[in-house]
């Protein structure tokens, strides 16, 4: 039996208390203000003899005469700095959201390896297009917080709800028909723990959907479906119905004939002679489940992009939100390097204005 998945419930680790790889950007500066002070000290040292110089020579204060050297120093002061790539830092921090919640009740039987769906021109087994499904449902609406229930004879916790994407495509990315080692179909059992999932999470079931995906009808189990789905939709928790199967297996005629009356179908049926009538039942299996589930007619379309385009119309409203989840949002880090650049630009500017009016009027004081 498949380990229970490990992700937490956040849409992002947590930060980590120590991270030496961050602060490169504060080292270069201390090394960069050492430059500064050399550079303060080396300029105050120069003006000081120009001041004496000048004293000496016409008895006019060297204090002006000083101030372009002073300035162009610190001119080229601030572009070491900018070259230390100094930045600002925000640390990282918390934030609740609300997400619709997507209750998964998946298929993994025996029935599923069947390669009768297609994708691009390739060939698929029943499970690889539910996968295919289910990532392209979570790609159209990424706000969804996901969880996934793993059917066969018996029924398995696989994917606690969680709104953490990367923790979303890396389940589905491992899921295989067989995962449970006794065979079967107890879908009703795996729409049971769907509601207690959300239960046990505390969301909303108002906010909340099941969807079932599956190529057949109940053979285990002591609640079948149909009554699982009744018990949800009664508490306000609908659920949609998948067909894994590809929908064309069935001959036009025969669905129009079992979708006119699906119960009534399953009622007069007796136990099937060929592959057409197998086919027969689990199509009004499918009918009736969906119609108990109260969440819209059975998904059937062949295309990948319509069928998870009608689970997503299905879903609840992007700004209900059925479960909290707390997000970190990450460290900033902003970049003053420009900055530098700019005021050791006006510092180098301010140099040479005093300059030329210096050598201008060299009687300044």
């Amino acid at each position: 039996m498949p380990k229970p998945s490990a992700y937490p419930r956040t849409s992002s680790r947590l930060p980590p208390k120590h991270d030496f790889s961050a602060p490169r950007g504060f080292f270069a500066a201390v090394d960069a203000a050492a430059v500064v002070v050399a550079a303060l000290a080396g300029a105050g040292a120069t003006a000081a003899g120009a001041d004496s110089a000048a004293t000496q020579r016409d008895g006019h204060g060297g204090a002006v005469q000083g101030l372009p050297l002073l300035f162009q120093t610190l001119a080229l002061t601030l572009w070491l700095l900018a070259l230390a790539g100094p930045r600002t830092w925000s640390p990282p921090q918390a934030v609740e959201r609300q997400h619709p919640a997507l209750l998964v009740v998946q298929d993994v039987s025996a029935s599923m390896e069947a390669e009768d769906r297609a994708l691009l021109d390739s060939s698929l087994s029943r499970i690889a297009w539910s996968q295919a499904l289910l990532l392209e449902v979570h790609r159209q609406r990424p706000d969804l917080a996901i969880g996934i229930m793993l059917t066969a004879q018996e029924a398995f916790r696989w994917l606690p709800l969680t709104a953490d994407s990367a923790a979303i495509r890396a389940t589905l990315a491992r899921l295989r028909p067989r995962m449970l080692p006794r065979q079967g179909t107890s879908l009703g059992h795996g729409l049971l723990l769907a509601q207690q999932e959300l239960t046990r999470q505390k969301a909303e079931f108002q906010h909340s959907r099941v969807l079932l995906v599956t190529d057949g009808a109940d053979n285990a189990g002591l609640t079948n479906a149909q009554q699982a789905a009744a018990f949800l939709a009664q508490q306000g928790l609908f659920t949609q119905v998948v067909q894994a199967a590809h929908p064309n297996l069935l001959e036009p005629e025969n669905r129009a004939e079992i979708l006119a009356d699906p119960t009534a179908y399953l009622r007069a049926a007796g136990p099937p002679k060929s592959r057409q009538d197998s086919l027969m039942r689990q199509e009004a299996w499918l009918a009736v489940t969906a119609e108990a589930g109260k969440a819209g007619a059975v998904v059937r379309e062949t295309n990948l992009a319509a069928a998870a385009a009608s689970v997503v119309q299905a879903l609840p409203n992007p700004n209900a939100g059925a479960l909290k989840a707390t997000h970190w949002k990450p460290a900033g880090w902003r970049l003053l390097s420009t900055w530098f650049v700019i005021a050791g630009l006006g510092c180098w500017l301010l140099g040479l204005v005093l300059r030329v009016l210096w050598v201008a009027n060299p009687v300044l004081d």
